[in-house]
């Protein structure tokens, strides 16, 4: 431990300089990185099994990119200035080349696949009531939705999958009315709020 001396009335003291003094200078900096490391690049993100038609929530860009970014036309696109994604691209396709799907948006946080948007070429009521039935099956939920009230030009419904928030939603607006399914990485998209 290092010596502290004090001059007293008539000489000189000496003394140990505390260690817990040492420590927290020490501490204080460590303390804050461990707190701001759960929102950072560092801790390792899931990537959810379940594929949507053929896409893995959670991929890492290159893995991704090696996989399938090639064959399905993969193409980077402007976000929003307002939109704090880091990435994102259009795809002419799925991997799984599903027919009903006119287009894709993609967008990575982190350097991981965080949101997929698939949207339907067929765009009616039907399809809609169709596709809810279908994921509400498909993950052992209910969709909900608001009430009515707020929506008039647009539906949506909100679905609980594994590890992931899904929307439904179809907008009736000209030139052409769009339906889509969005597909959002839960722990992505906390983390890209922070």
């Amino acid at each position: 431990m290092a010596q502290r001396r004090e001059i007293t009335g008539g000489g000189v003291r000496s003394g140990r300089i505390e260690a817990s003094a040492c420590l927290r200078g020490l501490l204080v900096p460590l303390l804050a990185a461990w707190l701001i490391a759960p929102y950072g690049c560092s801790r390792d993100v899931v990537v959810i099994e379940e594929e949507i038609h053929g896409f893995r929530l959670g991929e890492r860009f290159k893995d991704f990119e090696g996989r399938v970014g090639r064959r399905i036309g993969l193409k980077r696109i402007a976000a929003p200035q307002s939109d704090p994604r880091e990435l994102v691209y259009e795809a002419r396709r799925t991997p799984d080349n599903a027919e009903h799907i006119e287009r894709v948006r993609l967008a990575f946080h982190e350097d991981r696949l965080m949101e997929v948007i698939l949207y339907e070429r067929v765009t009616t009521v039907a399809r809609l009531d169709a596709l809810r039935a279908q994921l509400e099956e498909r993950y052992n939920a209910t969709a909900t939705s608001p009430d009515g009230t707020r929506e008039m030009a647009y539906k949506t419904y909100w679905i609980s999958g594994p590890g992931m928030s899904i929307t439904l939603r179809r907008i009736t607006k000209k030139p052409a009315t769009k339906l889509y399914i969005q597909y959002l990485h839960d722990e992505l998209h906390e983390r890209l709020k922070h």
